[in-house]
């Protein structure tokens, strides 16, 4: 009897070894999937959408551009730029049509254009209230006094259809960086479909390691 009890254990253990593993396996995958579900509001998003625009979903059809950024910018420079927003997703008239969401890292600084539009908010730049009724919003960047150095924008963009729900929205991200004159870095513009990949990637290796261990469940049993 206690032989049988001995074995039996035996064969659980690596059933156990890959139940567990499954677990982890999955918790890994909805981490991995997180970045793409987070908060917004028309009232504009703070620190809490450093990783997107949360309870919104990323839509590859929601493009953001900036026009006004050099490839390389002259000491205390002053460079009107603006933030588009296109998307095929349709808005309801005189409603909300999208927000933005601006994490600038340099020395510098950024001013609004129109404050009625955009604000600071925890350290960030986003839209104001009246500012959700558009899909595009214009800053005022200075640029550093060191131009041997070099500046961040990392962007989300968020297009809504006004149904006042999350469904239907999609939102996206851009990061610029933006090196001085004098600095030995380039101009690089990252978009949004460059940051899915790495994700997708990630993602399809959990799913192969999945089914091998499904597939390693259901033999041994």
């Amino acid at each position: 009897m206690q032989s049988d009890k001995s074995q039996e254990a035996h064969l659980l253990t690596p059933i156990m070894m890959r139940s567990t593993a499954l677990v982890l396996l999955v918790a890994l995958i909805f981490t991995t999937m997180a970045p793409y579900q987070s908060n917004a509001s028309p009232h504009g998003v703070g620190a809490q959408g450093t990783e997107g625009c949360l309870c919104h979903s990323f839509s590859s059809t929601t493009i953001i551009s900036v026009e006004g950024l050099p490839e390389r910018f002259e000491s205390n420079q002053s460079y009107h730029f603006e933030i588009l927003l296109t998307s095929d997703i349709q808005s309801l008239a005189q409603s909300h049509k999208g927000g933005f969401r601006l994490d600038y890292t340099g020395t510098g600084s950024i001013l609004h254009d129109n404050e009625s539009l955009t604000q600071e908010v925890d350290g960030v730049y986003t839209h104001t209230l009246d500012g959700s009724y558009y899909r595009n919003w214009s800053l005022v960047w200075v640029a550093p006094s060191d131009n041997s150095s070099t500046s961040t924008f990392v962007i989300f963009g968020n297009a809504v259809n006004g149904n006042n729900q999350s469904s239907g929205d999609g939102w996206s991200k851009l990061e610029i960086t933006v090196p001085g004159v004098l600095s030995e870095d380039e101009y690089n513009s990252m978009t949004d479909s460059e940051f899915e990949l790495v994700d997708i990637i990630i993602l399809m290796m959990g799913l192969i390691v999945l089914g091998y261990l499904l597939f390693g469940s259901f033999k041994t049993n």
